[in-house]
């Protein structure tokens, strides 16, 4: 039994992990000059309607705001939600080792550090993006 939730927390690692890569290289491309402020339409209904789905649980622990429609926005604000997400999964690991204590106590003073100060940064970071966004798109 113990084997089976620490393979499922496993796989959930890697799902959320995965959405962080998604659409890096993209991104990076994005931060190049022309920095391009077109919007569209149809990239940022399906963005926000991946954000209502299921897909994004943050569970009110962090509010990502919203960035805008054009591509770089939408995607920044992808890429937060990913990592606000990973990071949530980490933190609300609710498995437990074979002797009964929280997974948790088995993550490493580092991991448990790092976890602390992403939980602490995210939230600085979107305000940041939201100020860049929003200079540069006035």
């Amino acid at each position: 039994e113990s084997s089976k939730e620490v393979r499922q927390l496993i796989a959930k690692m890697h799902e959320v992990g995965r959405r962080i890569g998604e659409g890096v290289t993209n991104f990076g491309v994005m931060l190049y000059p022309p920095l391009e402020a077109s919007t569209n339409e149809e990239e940022f209904e399906q963005w926000q309607s991946t954000k209502a789905s299921k897909t994004f649980r943050l569970d009110g622990e962090m509010d990502i705001p919203s960035l805008g429609s054009t591509s770089l926005g939408l995607q920044l604000e992808h890429q937060l939600h990913a990592l606000a997400e990973c990071v949530i999964c980490i933190k609300k690991s609710e498995l437990t080792t074979v002797t009964g204590e929280a997974i948790q106590t088995c993550y490493s003073e580092e991991v448990n550090d790092a976890v602390k100060k992403l939980m602490e940064a995210i939230p600085v970071r979107c305000k940041d993006s939201v100020g860049g966004v929003t200079s540069w798109c006035a």
